[in-house]
C-alpha cells in the first residue's frame, strides 16, 4: 500500500511539473519571427495569423484540414465554417485544446479536420474571440488555376525572345541574351578568355540570375514528363496561353520543347553536354540590360547523364504529337549514353565546380555522377527497350540500399531511376529487382506519411531539412508519395500528399502562400529574373520560392542578419525580400513539382 501511495505521489509531482512547464511555454515563449503569437481575445472579423488554411482551397471529396496555432481555449472555444456569400455558419466544432508543441516552429499547433463538408463554394474559418482565416474555395477544380500559374511561370523564364504583352500581359519585356554564348577558355584571375562562339540562344533562366543550366532544368523537366506520362489525360488539353498555343502539341510539351531545343545546342558531337551558360557576374536589373559576354563552361558527366535521361523521357512524351522531334531526342540521348560508356569515371575528374571568374552565377557542383547514370539507364531502358540499359540498371541499383531513403533533388536523382524502372516493369513477369525496389518505396512512403501525420504542420521535414530550397523538399515528398500511391495497392498516401501541398499554399507556421500571385497572403518580393526590377507592384505569378532556411546564406544581407538578431525557429527563418535570396529566390526545380501536383489534382475529378 505504501508503495502505491509513493507511486501516486511521484506521478502527481511529474504531472504538476509537466503542467507548469507547458503553461510556461504557452505564456512566456517568445515568438521571434513572423507567425502567430499566443492568442488573446480579438475581433471575429479580422484575419488572424493563428488560423492557417490552404489559401487556394480544398477538393470536394478529399481531406480538408486547417491548423490553429497558439490557441488559448479560455478565450477561443469554437470554430465555425462560414459561407462567404451568405455569411452563414454552415459547420462548427469545439476546439479541443489538444495542441502539441512543434519544435520546428515553436508553436503549439492543433489540427482541425472538416473533411465531411463537401459542398462547393467560397468559405472562411472563424474562431470566436480570435478572428477569421483567409478565404478559400471548395471545388473539384480548386487546383486548376495553380496548375495554370505554375506551368505558365516557365514561359516567363524564357531567354532569348521577347515576351509580348499578348502573352505576358503587364510582365512583357524585350528579348535578352540573344548572343549566347562563347566557350569558356580560362581566366587570368580577372578576365575570362573566350574561345569560339557557339550558338546557344533560348532556353529558360534557372532562377533569379540569368544563368541557363542543364542540371536543375533536368530535375524540373522530370516533373513535367512524369506528369505527362502518368496523367496526360488530365492536362494535355490545358491552354497555357503561350505563343505556341493552338498548335498540335500540348502546351506543357510546347513549353518543355523550348528548353529542350536549348538542351540540344549544349551537346557536343561526341555526345558530351556542357554544364551551363552564365554571365560572369550577377546583374541586378532587367534581363535586357545585361550586356556581359556570356560563357559556356566545360562539359560534365553529371550534365551529360541528366541530359540523357530527360531526352529519353522526351522521346516518349513527344512520340504521338511530334514524332520527328521525338526521334531527335532519342538520338541525342543515345549519343550522350555512348559518351558515358566511353568515359566510365566522372568528368571533370573531381566533379563539376564553377571555373574561375564565374562569380555566383553558375553552381550545381557535384562530385558523384553514379545517381545520374542510374537514372539515365532507367529512362533509356524505357525509351529504347535495349537490354543493355536494363542490365546496367540491375547491376548498379544496389548501390542504394534501401532503394529510397530521402526525396529526390537536383544533386541526387537516383530516386527518379528507381521509379522509372518499376513503372516500366510493373506489368511484366516476375522480377526480384522490381519487387525489392517496390518494397523499399512503400516502406519509405509509409515512414514519410506517418512522420508527417504526427508533425506540427503536417509535413515530413526535420530540423536539418530547412535549408536552401526547403519548399522543394516538401513538394518532392508529395510527388513521390503520389508515385508510391501508384504502386501501393490500397495504402492511403493521398492525405499526406494534400498536407504537403496545403503547407506550400498556406498551412505553415508563417501563414504564407509560397507561390507568387496565388492566395491572399502570398510572396510579394521574390528574387526572380525580372520581378524586383520591373517597377510593378505584383510579382510574376506562379513561382515557388525556396522557403524557410535556418542556415541563411545571404552574405550578411537580410536573412542572415534576421537570424543573427532574432534566432527564429527553423520553420520561421524566412523573409519576403528579394535580397534574402537564400529563402526567397525562385528556381525551376522548386516550381516544377508543383506543376506535377496541381496537374495530378486537375479537375473535374468525378471519374477518378
Amino acid at each position: 500500500m505504501k508503495g502505491n501511495k509513493t507511486f501516486i505521489f511521484f506521478i502527481s509531482v511529474i504531472s504538476l511539473f509537466s503542467l507548469i512547464v507547458f503553461n510556461c511555454l504557452r505564456t512566456n515563449m517568445t515568438i521571434t519571427s513572423p507567425g502567430c503569437a499566443f492568442s488573446k481575445p480579438g475581433s471575429d472579423r479580422a484575419v488572424s495569423m493563428c488560423i492557417n488554411v490552404n489559401q487556394i482551397g480544398y477538393l470536394i471529396d478529399r481531406q480538408k484540414c486547417f491548423w490553429l496555432s497558439n490557441i488559448d481555449i479560455r478565450y477561443h472555444k469554437r470554430w465555425f465554417l462560414i459561407d462567404e456569400e451568405t455569411d452563414d455558419e454552415v459547420l462548427s466544432g469545439v476546439i479541443a485544446g489538444r495542441g502539441s508543441y512543434d519544435p520546428l516552429s515553436r508553436d503549439i499547433v492543433e489540427r482541425i479536420d472538416f473533411s465531411h463538408w463537401n459542398k462547393s463554394g467560397s468559405y472562411y474559418i472563424r474562431v470566436n474571440n480570435l478572428g477569421r482565416s483567409h478565404s478559400f474555395m471548395i471545388s473539384d477544380t480548386v487546383f486548376n488555376d495553380v496548375f495554370y500559374a505554375a506551368a505558365r511561370s516557365f514561359y516567363y523564364q524564357r531567354s532569348g525572345m521577347a515576351l509580348s504583352s499578348e502573352c505576358a500581359g503587364i510582365w512583357s519585356r524585350p528579348a535578352a541574351h540573344t548572343r549566347d554564348a562563347y566557350l569558356y577558355d580560362g581566366c587570368d584571375g580577372t578576365r575570362i578568355t573566350a574561345d569560339v562562339f557557339r550558338q546557344s540562344t533560348g532556353g529558360w533562366y534557372d532562377a533569379g540570375d540569368f544563368g541557363k543550366k542543364i542540371v536543375p532544368a533536368a530535375a524540373a523537366l522530370y516533373s513535367f514528363f512524369r506528369l505527362f506520362e502518368l496523367y496526360r489525360d488530365r492536362i494535355e488539353g490545358v491552354s497555357l496561353d503561350i505563343p505556341e498555343s493552338g498548335n498540335t502539341i500540348p502546351d506543357l510539351l510546347d513549353e518543355a520543347k523550348y528548353e529542350l531545343s536549348w538542351f540540344l545546342s549544349m551537346q557536343r558531337p561526341d555526345g558530351a553536354v556542357h554544364h551551363l551558360i552564365a554571365s560572369p557576374n550577377f546583374h541586378f536589373d532587367m534581363p535586357d540590360t545585361d550586356f556581359q559576354t556570356r560563357y559556356i563552361v566545360t562539359v560534365s558527366t553529371t550534365a551529360t547523364a541528366d541530359f540523357c535521361a530527360v531526352m529519353a523521357m522526351a522521346s516518349r512524351a513527344f512520340l504521338s504529337c511530334d514524332p520527328s522531334f521525338a526521334g531527335e531526342c532519342l538520338a541525342a540521348a543515345e549519343n550522350a549514353w555512348n559518351f558515358l560508356e566511353n568515359h566510365q569515371t566522372i568528368l571533370p575528374p573531381d566533379g563539376y565546380r564553377d571555373p574561375p571568374c564565374i562569380n555566383e552565377t553558375g553552381g550545381y557542383g557535384d562530385t558523384d555522377d553514379t545517381d545520374e547514370r542510374l537514372w539515365a539507364a532507367a529512362e533509356m531502358f524505357r525509351a529504347a527497350g535495349t537490354e543493355k540499359y536494363g542490365t546496367y540498371f540491375t547491376r548498379h541499383y544496389m548501390r542504394w540500399s534501401p532503394a529510397i531513403r530521402y526525396p529526390f533533388n537536383w544533386r541526387d536523382v537516383h530516386n527518379n531511376g528507381m521509379f522509372s524502372y518499376v513503372l516500366e516493369t510493373r506489368n511484366s513477369g516476375p522480377d526480384p529487382v522490381r519487387d525489392t525496389i517496390i518494397t523499399d518505396i512503400l516502406h519509405y512512403a509509409d515512414t514519410i506519411s506517418d512522420k508527417a501525420f504526427h508533425a506540427g504542420y503536417g509535413i515530413a521535414l526535420k530540423e536539418g531539412d530547412f535549408y536552401w530550397g526547403s519548399n522543394a523538399i516538401v513538394l518532392a515528398y508529395a510527388l513521390e508519395l503520389i508515385l508510391a500511391d501508384e504502386l501501393a495497392g490500397g495504402r492511403p498516401y493521398l492525405p499526406s500528399v494534400l498536407d504537403h501541398l496545403n503547407y506550400i499554399l498556406g498551412t505553415n507556421a508563417l501563414g504564407k502562400c509560397f507561390v507568387t500571385g496565388c492566395g491572399k497572403s502570398s510572396v510579394t518580393d521574390p528574387l526572380q529574373a525580372a520581378s524586383p526590377y520591373d517597377g510593378l507592384a505584383e510579382p510574376v505569378p506562379g513561382f515557388v520560392v525556396g522557403g524557410p532556411n535556418r542556415y541563411g546564406g545571404d552574405y550578411d544581407l537580410v536573412l542572415n542578419r534576421y537570424i543573427a538578431e532574432n534566432a527564429p525557429p527553423p520553420a520561421k527563418s524566412y523573409i519576403d525580400d528579394h535580397r534574402s535570396f537564400s529563402c526567397n529566390e525562385v528556381a525551376l526545380c522548386y516550381t516544377a513539382p508543383l506543376v506535377f501536383l496541381a496537374g495530378y489534382f486537375y479537375g473535374p475529378a468525378a471519374s477518378r
